[in-house]
């Protein structure tokens, strides 16, 4: 660790993810990499909802960010593997998220990834990746213009019209139920079974929905 980590400041005021600490960093003439590590206690699995704290393994997540004083800035996140908290939950083994931060699977932080949209929708693809190079947060006009193309218009409104059905979390020993928005062809939720009681609580949830349509099963 190099000893003037502990004078920089917060991390708070860097907007660094939720509960994480410095490792280290490495800087040249064109990037800095900041290397980060998670280290709340417990972590909620992203499918059951139940709080883990026994860890299955470590990886390496890296991140492009906001660049910093003219510099790329790339984080290189140590995630954690847990195991599944309960028996009974489907998945065995989960990364924890980043929320608020960087969604799953991305390899660009939220806040890039806006700054992105912004610069695509004002400028379009190559017009906009000149200037993302020239302020050192490097994209392709692909990138720009895919980023746009994925924007949504605010929330989507609440459902009317769902389909409901059972569908295989596991296929032949494990089946869930898939509630899908019939107007707009999404899926809306996946519950965790297929019985009557998790669709009550759902609909009853939604006061809004108008008409269901479903199969004939007996639950």
């Amino acid at each position: 660790m190099h000893p003037w980590i502990e004078l920089l400041v917060p991390l708070e005021l860097c907007a660094a993810p939720p509960e994480s600490r410095f490792v280290d960093c490495a800087l040249d003439e064109d990037n800095l990499t900041v290397h980060l590590a998670i280290t709340a206690p417990m972590v909620a699995c992203p499918l059951c909802g139940c709080e883990a704290s026994s860890v299955h393994s470590r990886y390496s997540r890296r991140l492009a960010d906001w660049p910093c004083f003219g510099r790329a800035v790339q984080l290189q996140v140590t995630i954690r593997r847990f195991s599944r908290p309960r028996p009974e939950c489907p998945r065995l083994i989960f990364a924890e998220r980043l929320p608020g931060f960087a969604e799953p699977h991305a390899r660009t932080s939220s806040r890039l990834r806006q700054a992105h949209e912004t610069i695509g929708s004002a400028l379009g693809g190559k017009a906009g990746a000149r200037l993302t190079k020239s302020l050192a947060m490097a994209t392709s006009p692909d990138t720009l213009l895919r980023r746009v193309k994925q924007l949504k218009d605010g929330s989507p409104p609440a459902p009317r019209f769902v389909g409901i059905d059972d569908w295989a979390w596991c296929k032949g020993q494990r089946s869930g139920t898939i509630v899908v928005d019939l107007e707009r062809g999404d899926i809306v939720d996946l519950l965790p079974d297929r019985e009557a009681e998790p669709v009550k609580t759902w609909l009853n949830g939604h006061p809004g929905v108008e008409l269901v349509s479903r199969d004939r099963g007996s639950a």
